[in-house]
C-alpha cells in the first residue's frame, strides 16, 4: 500500500521549499553585495547599480524628488503597484522620478537604506499622511543629476 500525501501537505512542502530558496538567494545576494559591490558603489557614487532588477519581483523600489514650501526633498519607498496606483491623486506632487524598478529584495534594501541614512531622514508627513520615515532633505542615492 502506497502512502499518499494530502494536497495541503504537498502545498505546505512546496511553500516551505520556496521560502527556503528565496532566503538562500537573498543571503547569497547580500553576501555578494558586501564582498564585491560596495567598493564599486563607492567609486561610482551610485548605489542603485548594485540592485538586481527583476521584472518578476514582488515589489518595486522607488525614489523620487518633490518640492514642499520651495524646498527639495526625496522620497524612498517600496510598493507592489505602480507609482500612479500607489499615490493616486497625490501622484502630481512628484517632481521627478529618479528610480522606479522591480528589484530582488526591495523590502530589505529599503530597510538597509533607511538605516544607513537615518541621520538624513526629514520628518515630513506629505504623502497619504505617512512616509515620514522615508523622506530625506538631501539626495542620498546621488541620482538627481543637475541639468546643465
Amino acid at each position: 500500500m502506497q502512502n499518499y500525501k494530502s494536497h495541503e501537505a504537498i502545498i505546505k512542502e512546496r511553500d516551505k521549499y520556496i521560502a527556503k530558496k528565496r532566503l538562500e538567494n537573498e543571503i547569497e545576494y547580500y553576501e555578494n553585495i558586501k564582498k564585491n559591490k560596495f567598493s564599486k558603489i563607492n567609486k561610482q557614487n551610485n548605489i542603485t547599480n548594485a540592485f538586481v532588477k527583476n521584472i518578476n519581483a514582488d515589489n518595486r523600489l522607488y525614489y523620487f524628488r518633490f518640492l514642499f514650501k520651495n524646498k527639495v526633498y526625496y522620497k524612498l519607498g517600496i510598493t507592489s503597484q505602480t507609482l500612479k496606483e500607489r499615490y493616486g491623486s497625490e501622484y502630481t506632487k512628484i517632481d521627478k522620478i529618479l528610480y522606479d524598478e522591480k528589484i530582488d529584495g526591495a523590502i530589505k534594501i529599503e530597510k538597509e537604506l533607511k538605516l544607513k541614512y537615518k541621520d538624513d531622514i526629514f520628518p515630513l508627513k506629505y504623502f497619504n499622511d505617512g512616509g515620514h520615515t522615508e523622506i530625506f532633505d538631501k539626495d542620498i542615492l546621488n541620482l538627481d543629476k543637475k541639468e546643465k
